[in-house]
């Protein structure tokens, strides 16, 4: 490989919420992190440079994007979905989550209603929420195969709600790693569309899938439905650049554009800072080659994955993901509740996973783990948690 995806890096001290903060949120000691979701590799060697230099030039006043900023997104959708997006319909924000509050208040009144389907990225919840609009649930359910998969019978149900304005779309879905098809995309859509409902889909993971596995911006899935589709992107997790906040919010329709940007300026969410547009930049203009060996290598960690517990504790039923650097687990079949698996796990494993329970109740029992790590991590994780969880067959 031409990336060195084997290297271990410290990121102790560097402020990184995934080492440095680990212990003191989980409550333990030596705790081995394969929760949040960011990866321990460094971004493509495109990206460090293009920083660097930006660095360099030594002036970090306020920033707005260049043509050129602007001209790689649309290419970088062009090339890997045949996504033509305009150049007006991009409107930047800090970040995804910020975006879907902003548009929460922006297109929808207190007490409407806002349809997720859990278990699900858990702020989506708390935007909701939040914000004083009505929580509407239709959980995924699983199929014989072990596989999540909509109701759609019951996605009717809370689209029929009288309070329904809007739905949240997480696609390639997170945590269990559905990465939709076009006639699942299709049913939803005309749920939707027959009740008029604003669909907001986080397509944040769309470039994490892998092989064999093709990723449908929804707006394509139903072109004459597209004006009521915004689509949340972001080079961030598919880089490892997220601390440098930045999203781009995709909308065709020029009124509700205009809302979503008086919300931005309301909230003094005007520009990016110095770095993002660079490192998305360069990203989108180099980066493709890095990310096909980073998908290759973060599927020989789910093979491993597999493999161990198969082999070793075959109570834990791994969740195949279709897409994203995360791995949905079910710890079920050990029969415990989430506090004693959580103990388990902080006291015992001495591993930090992604806790289940935080996607709502429909996550109990399940954790998390990131696969964006070296092997030598994601092994050792493992061996701990297999030695740990031995003892409670």
């Amino acid at each position: 490989m031409k990336y060195r995806f084997d290297n271990v890096i410290d990121r102790h001290g560097t402020g990184c919420e995934k080492w440095d903060m680990c212990d003191r949120i989980f409550g333990g000691e030596d705790l081995l992190p394969l929760w949040v979701a960011d990866m321990d590799f460094q971004s493509p060697p495109e990206v460090i440079k293009a920083l660097a230099e930006r660095a360099t030039h030594g002036i970090f006043g306020y920033t707005a994007y260049t043509d050129s900023a602007y001209d790689s997104l649309i290419q970088w959708f062009s090339r890997r979905y045949s996504w033509n997006i305009d150049k007006e319909w991009i409107v930047y924000s800090p970040g995804v989550v910020p975006a879907l509050s902003l548009l929460v208040q922006s297109l929808t009144e207190p007490g409407e209603g806002v349809i997720i389907q859990r278990p699900v990225y858990h702020p989506f919840m708390h935007v909701v929420e939040g914000n004083g609009r009505k929580l509407l649930n239709s959980p995924l359910r699983q199929n014989s195969d072990g596989m999540f998969v909509m109701d759609f019978d019951d996605l009717r149900e809370k689209a029929s709600d009288p309070s329904a304005k809007m739905m949240f779309l997480c696609s390639p879905h997170n945590p269990p790693g559905r990465v939709w098809s076009r006639e699942e995309l299709e049913t939803l859509v005309d749920i939707c569309a027959e009740k008029n409902l604003i669909i907001v889909s986080d397509e944040i993971h769309c470039d994490l899938t892998y092989k064999g596995v093709t990723h449908i911006p929804l707006p394509l899935v139903k072109p004459e439905y597209s004006g009521r589709i915004i689509t949340c992107t972001a080079p961030s997790k598919t880089f490892n650049i997220a601390g440098l906040q930045l999203s781009n919010i995709i909308i065709p329709d020029k009124s509700l554009r205009k809302k979503f940007r008086q919300a931005l300026m309301k909230n003094g969410m005007i520009d990016p800072n110095s770095f993002a547009a660079v490192a998305m930049e360069a990203a989108y203009t180099h980066g493709t080659d890095w990310l096909d060996e980073l998908m290759d290598y973060v599927k020989a960690n789910l093979e491993y994955m597999k493999h161990a517990f198969r082999n070793s504790l075959p109570q834990i039923k791994v969740i195949e993901p279709q897409g994203t650097y995360l791995v949905w687990t079910d710890f079920r079949g050990f029969g415990l509740n989430y506090k004693e698996l959580l103990r388990i796990f902080i006291e015992e494993a001495k591993v930090a996973p992604g806790q289940g329970n935080i996607y709502g109740q429909e996550g109990e029992g399940f954790m998390r783990f990131n696969l964006a790590c070296p092997g030598s991590i994601l092994e050792e994780g493992i061996e701990r948690i297999i030695r740990a969880f031995t003892k409670y067959i």
